[in-house]
């Protein structure tokens, strides 16, 4: 199976709307949330004299690397905490549940850990997922939510038996390789001709020259497949906290569809901001709406 395995899960937005989803046995699997004190959620503080609190949660396939352009700029006026979710970036991979509860769970204890008993949390992609459950099961916590390029509808089939093969796969590559080279005839079986892009998009070169690999796989797989397949509008209704939307422009890629975006605009707590220069990576394609943008929604939510 070649890259288009991941086209139909990493790349969220192509996902293809059901009217139906089987999901049972999808989330059997009961897990205890990661432990910020033994080292199993990565995280960074930055800022951390101010009070005004910004949690920044990475999606499907990504880091908190990605945040690393608008922390030092916001840390200005906020502590601004970023992290890997479970199984991502340097968090450790524990269990095959990747509900938005589990990882909402994640959050809260390291929440928890840094004393953070209010913050304004903002998801990108799948993260923003996890950031609405967030704001459904812990309301106090949650001053404001910040949707970055995701909708909250059902995406996707809930059945993870047709991408079984691929998954073992992908659980037997090792993290490590000893060259680039070694790296992309690995990943091609499974990637075809987007192993080379990501061997260094997804993976970073070690002074002794090895090549480590930056995301798992087979979490990308089953994250992709368990995150979409929930529906988070129904229940967003009852969000208590202020809702701050950024959608980016079709033409340049974005993860919110013609019937998400319309499912926002019936949240009566929920403001759209669309971004006209940006892809679905708002933070990194437009950084100064971005960072204008946000700071006034959390000045005015203070």
């Amino acid at each position: 199976m070649k890259y288009l395995i991941l086209v139909t899960i990493l790349l969220s937005a192509k996902f293809v709307l059901a009217n139906s989803f089987q999901c049972h046995n999808l989330f059997a699997e009961a897990v205890e949330p990661l432990n910020p004190r033994t080292g199993e959620i990565n995280y960074k503080v930055f800022g951390g004299e101010h009070s005004e609190t910004i949690v920044m949660i990475p999606g499907l396939d990504s880091a908190m690397q990605t945040f690393f352009n608008v922390t030092r700029p916001l840390a200005q006026k906020y502590r601004v905490v970023v992290l890997d979710q479970r199984g991502h970036g340097q968090s450790v991979e524990k269990g095959d549940n990747y509900s938005s509860e589990v990882l909402a769970r994640d959050v809260k204890v390291l929440l928890d850990h840094l004393s953070v008993q209010k913050a304004h949390v903002l998801g990108h992609s799948m993260g923003a997922r996890t950031a609405a459950r967030l704001a459904l099961m812990y309301p106090d916590v949650v001053k404001s939510l910040i949707i970055e390029d995701m909708e909250l509808i059902s995406r996707g089939s809930g059945s993870l038996e047709k991408y079984s093969d691929e998954i073992a796969q992908m659980r037997a590559l090792p993290k490590k390789f000893a060259s680039r080279a070694e790296l992309i005839a690995s990943l091609t079986p499974l990637f075809g001709d987007e192993a080379e892009s990501l061997s260094y998009r997804r993976a970073r070169e070690n002074t002794d020259g090895s090549i480590e690999l930056l995301f798992r796989p087979h979490v990308s797989v089953i994250y992709g497949v368990q995150g979409n397949v929930e529906n988070l509008l129904t229940p967003a209704r009852d969000i208590k906290a202020p809702i701050l939307v950024m959608v980016a422009n079709p033409k340049k890629g974005t993860a919110v569809s013609a019937n998400g975006l319309r499912a926002f605009e019936r949240l009566p707590q929920a403001k759209i901001q669309k971004f006209e220069n940006a892809g679905h990576v708002i933070h990194r394609s437009d950084e100064a709406k971005f960072l204008e943008t946000l700071a006034d929604f959390i000045e005015k939510n203070k």
